[in-house]
C-alpha cells in the first residue's frame, strides 16, 4: 500500500521507524494535504493604492505592508487588527519594505520609485534616515540575523549599497557601494533584486534584468565611493570585484551571451529571489519564464560530460531499430529485462501514460513527480516524464526533458528510449556539436 504524507501517517510513522524523526520536520514544512486546504482566510484592508510588498516580522506575528498609497502599515493578522500606519514621506511607489533585525519590530527601512532609502522609528512615527544615494529607483532591501545592524539596497543604478545604521551617513560621498553591475555588466544592467543567505550572510544573490543570477562574497570585496547619483555616469572603474568572489546561475536552455545580443538578453528578469532557510537552495522567479530552484553548494558540470563520466561500467547498448522519423518509434532487438518497479509504482507510471495519451500532459508530469519521489531511481520514470516535457512544450521544458533523460540513462544506460529523446532535446536546443557527439 502506497504511503501517505499526510501529517497523522508521518507521526504515528516516526513512533516506530527511527529514520522518519531526521526527515520530519521537513516532510511538515510543505505537504499534498496542507496545499490542497489552503484557502483565502482573511482580505486586510486599509491601504488606496497597490499593494506592492509585504514583509513578516522573525517571529512571524507581525505583517508590514507598503503601497503606491506611500504609506507603511502594520498588521496583526491574525487579529485582523491595523497596529500603525505611517505616513513614509516617499514620492514614488514603495518597492520594499523591511523590519530591522533584533529590535523588536520597532525599526523598518523602506525603498521607492523616488530614488530613495528612508529608515522608520514605528513607535515614535519618526524618520530617522533619508538616503540619496542611489541613481535609480530601489527595487530590494535585505538584512540578515546575524548582522543586524547592516542593509543592504538593490536598485535599477545596477548598484548595491551596504549601509550600516549605527554609523553617520553623508550621502554621495560615503563608502557604501558593495557592487556595481554596470561595471561587469554594460551601461543598461539594473538590479531587480536582492537575497541575504539565512545561515551564511556573506553570500549575496542579486537578480538583474537578464537572465543570470550573481551570488557574491561579500568578505572578498571592498567597498568603495559610488560616483554622482547621476544615471547617466560612467560605469565605476575601481576593480573592487576580485576573481573567485561571485558565482553565476542560469537556466542550462537560455541561450549563451555569446549566441545573443545584450537586447535579447535583457528580455530576461530575475524578479526575485530568495534562500531557502537552510541556506543551501536559492529560488529564481525569471520574469515572463518559469521558476527556478538552484542547489548553490553543488557544482554544476556540463550535461553531457556527467552521463559520459558517471557510467564507468557501461552495459553493452542494445541493438535497435528505429523509423527514421520519428525518434519514439524505436524497436529493442536484443532480449532486455523489464525493469523492477514496486506495484504502487506502475499503477501511478499505468496512470501518467493513460493521461499523456489523452494529451493532458501537465496532469501526467504530475503523476511521474509522485512516482520519481517514492521511487527515485527508476530510469524508466525518468524517460516517460522526458517525453511528457517535450510533448507540453512550454519555455523550459526541453531543457527539464534533457536533464530526466540524462538522468535516467545514468540509472539504465540502456534505456533506448531516453537516448533517443535526450538527442532530439540536444536538437531542439540548437546544441547541434552535443548532439553530433552522441553518434560518432
Amino acid at each position: 500500500m502506497p504511503r501517505t504524507d499526510s501529517v497523522l501517517s508521518l507521526v504515528n510513522r516516526r513512533e516506530v521507524d527511527f529514520k522518519v524523526n531526521s526527515r520530519l520536520q521537513k516532510k511538515l514544512h510543505v505537504t499534498t494535504n496542507l496545499i490542497n486546504r489552503l484557502g483565502l482566510e482573511q482580505t486586510l484592508y486599509g491601504h488606496t493604492g497597490c499593494v506592492n510588498c509585504l514583509e513578516w516580522d522573525s517571529k512571524g506575528r507581525t505583517l508590514a505592508s507598503a503601497s503606491d498609497d506611500f504609506h507603511v502599515i502594520i498588521w496583526d493578522p491574525f487579529t485582523r487588527k491595523k497596529l500603525t500606519t505611517l505616513h513614509t514621506g516617499h514620492h514614488g511607489n514603495i518597492f520594499s519594505v523591511k523590519f530591522m533585525p533584533q529590535t523588536n519590530e520597532n525599526i523598518i527601512v523602506t525603498g521607492a520609485g523616488d530614488y530613495e532609502v528612508r529608515v522608520h522609528n514605528v513607535v515614535c512615527k519618526e524618520l530617522t534616515r533619508v538616503c540619496v544615494c542611489h541613481g535609480g529607483r530601489i527595487k530590494r532591501i535585505a538584512t540578515a540575523q546575524d548582522v543586524p545592524d547592516i542593509y543592504w539596497t538593490a536598485a535599477e543604478d545596477g548598484v548595491i549599497r551596504q549601509f550600516d545604521s549605527r554609523a553617520p551617513h553623508t550621502c554621495r560621498i560615503e563608502k557604501n557601494v558593495l557592487i556595481d553591475l554596470k561595471t561587469y555588466a554594460g551601461d543598461y544592467i539594473e538590479a531587480k533584486c536582492l537575497s541575504v543567505n539565512p545561515l551564511r550572510s556573506e553570500l549575496i544573490a542579486v537578480g538583474a534584468n537578464d537572465p543570470y543570477i550573481r551570488i557574491y562574497d561579500r568578505r572578498m570585496i571592498k567597498i568603495i565611493k559610488g560616483l554622482s547619483f547621476n544615471p547617466t555616469n560612467s560605469p565605476n572603474t575601481e576593480d573592487n570585484v576580485p576573481p573567485g568572489c561571485v558565482q553565476y546561475f542560469v537556466p542550462g536552455h537560455v541561450p549563451s551571451k555569446k549566441k545573443c545580443t545584450d537586447r535579447e538578453l535583457r528580455e530576461y528578469s530575475a524578479t526575485y529571489v530568495t534562500f531557502g532557510p537552510n541556506g543551501t537552495d536559492l529560488l529564481v522567479n525569471l520574469g515572463s519564464e518559469q521558476i527556478y530552484l538552484f542547489d548553490i553548494m553543488t557544482k554544476s558540470r556540463s550535461l553531457l560530460v556527467r552521463h559520459t563520466n558517471d557510467n564507468q561500467e557501461v552495459s553493452p547498448p542494445l541493438k535497435t531499430y528505429c523509423d527514421s522519423d520519428s525518434f519514439e518509434k524505436c524497436t529493442v532487438v536484443a532480449d532486455a529485462p523489464k525493469p523492477y518497479l514496486p506495484e504502487h509504482i506502475n499503477v501511478l507510471k499505468l496512470a501518467g501514460n493513460t493521461l499523456f495519451e489523452k494529451e493532458e500532459y501537465s496532469s501526467s508530469i504530475r503523476i511521474y513527480n509522485e512516482a520519481i519521489g517514492e521511487y527515485p531511481k527508476s530510469s524508466v520514470m525518468y524517460s516517460n516524464r522526458a517525453a511528457a516535457y517535450m510533448k507540453r512544450d512550454w519555455c523550459g521544458d526541453t531543457y527539464a526533458a534533457l536533464r530526466d533523460c540524462i538522468t535516467a540513462l545514468e540509472f539504465d544506460s540502456n534505456n533506448i528510449k531516453a537516448f533517443f529523446r535526450m538527442s532530439r532535446c540536444l536538437y531542439e536546443l540548437s546544441w547541434f556539436e552535443e548532439c553530433a557527439k552522441l553518434f560518432e
